[in-house]
């Protein structure tokens, strides 16, 4: 029986398929070869190694992202922005992790940072305070959306967690907030934060 021809468009869809339903661990050539039941040389001819796979495949996610509706304002834009990439890497099992762990020069990427480049030039006091600022927000869009798909935006009350009063007073004073912080909160201040920042450079 022959099998059907895959292109990479197929190759990458198979490919977070099995993301959303085995997680990143289970994302190989070999694997995504058998849920389309093709021969391991069709995926590898289509995209190569699985370092380049997983670049296709963060591109993909990133091209969820809305770009068009974007608000004109630069600093509304940059908050959107961080916003957006939160909610599209969500919306994939280990979707931060596999973002996290490739360099994908890609379109949609490219066209994600060449927007957020854009809006911080517009905010910054100078060029270097601009590229410190894309990678800030980067970093930090990155990491927060890590430590929530880890499964820790539920944690414990500083109570179970032992922020005694007279161990921990700093902690304990500010109680369940320091560990419950709404996620979405932490990255509209930290955003925030980077965007002051930039405008006012700390000297």
């Amino acid at each position: 029986m022959v099998q059907k021809r895959r292109n990479r468009e197929e190759v990458v869809q198979a490919a977070l398929e099995l993301l959303d339903e085995e997680g990143i661990e289970k994302v190989t050539l070999r694997g995504v070869a058998k849920r389309l039941d093709a021969h391991l040389n069709t995926v590898s001819y289509q995209v190569g190694t699985k370092a380049h796979l997983f670049e296709l495949m963060a591109d993909a996610v990133l091209g969820d992202l809305d770009l068009d509706t974007l608000p004109d304002d630069p600093r509304q834009r940059v908050h959107a922005l961080a916003a957006g990439l939160r909610t599209v890497m969500l919306s994939r099992r280990d979707g931060a992790r596999l973002v996290a762990g490739t360099d994908a020069f890609q379109a949609n990427t490219l066209r994600a940072a060449d927007i957020l480049a854009a809006a911080t030039l517009q905010l910054a006091a100078d060029e270097a305070t601009a590229v410190r600022t894309v990678w800030s927000i980067h970093y930090l869009v990155l990491g927060l959306t890590q430590e929530e798909q880890a499964g820790r935006s539920h944690m414990p009350s500083d109570g179970q967690l032992g922020f005694s009063e007279q161990d921990y007073p700093a902690l304990h004073r500010l109680g369940a907030r320091a560990v419950n912080e709404p996620f979405e909160e932490r990255l509209r201040f930290g955003v925030e934060a980077m965007i002051a920042a930039a405008v006012d450079p700390p000297t």
